[in-house]
């Protein structure tokens, strides 16, 4: 929402979000300004809540500024699923102690993409979890060793499509 000529009105866009981004960066250099303009650009998006995934919608998710402001060591996340392969298929299997019976938490979002070996993606989705079977791939309609790479709660696999 914004203010219009004579009353509020609805907008849509990124727009928004480089003031705020320029701001996050700008107290991020304050915090190491011995960083190049690329080096801090990287450090942004490593704080982000998504990395190591991204996806064209979602980047590299929201910069974290506890990632600038604390000095705790990088922790090793708790795999929050797995990749079953079976024959042609394969599946992504969240573990049952992972998913919410709270639906309206709006947290039991995984994100996966497939990565070809350009290292562009062919495909991604957002899935909103409810039962240990999220998702089902089938190996047949990604040829040549592409890349899997899952996202649940802090934890990113990477799976090889063969």
């Amino acid at each position: 929402m914004v203010a219009g000529k004579d009353k509020l009105e609805k907008v849509k866009g990124t727009s928004f979000a480089a003031p705020l981004i320029t701001g996050f960066a700008a107290c991020a250099w304050q915090k190491m300004n011995f960083l190049t303009n690329m080096q801090l650009f990287e450090k942004i998006q490593e704080s982000s809540h998504l990395f190591p995934y991204f996806d064209y919608a979602h980047g590299y998710g929201v910069p974290q500024a506890s990632y600038f402001v604390t000095s705790l060591p990088y922790e090793v996340k708790t795999p929050t699923f797995e990749i079953v392969e079976s024959g042609d298929t394969v599946f992504i299997e969240v573990k049952k102690e992972f998913i919410s019976k709270n639906y309206f938490q709006n947290t039991n979002y995984l994100f996966y993409h497939i990565e070809n070996s350009s290292g562009h993606l062919d495909d991604y989705w957002l899935v909103d979890v409810y039962k240990e079977r999220a998702a089902i791939i089938l190996k047949k309609d990604y040829p040549d060793g592409r890349i899997l790479r899952v996202h649940y709660k802090g934890f990113t696999n990477d799976f090889q499509l063969k």
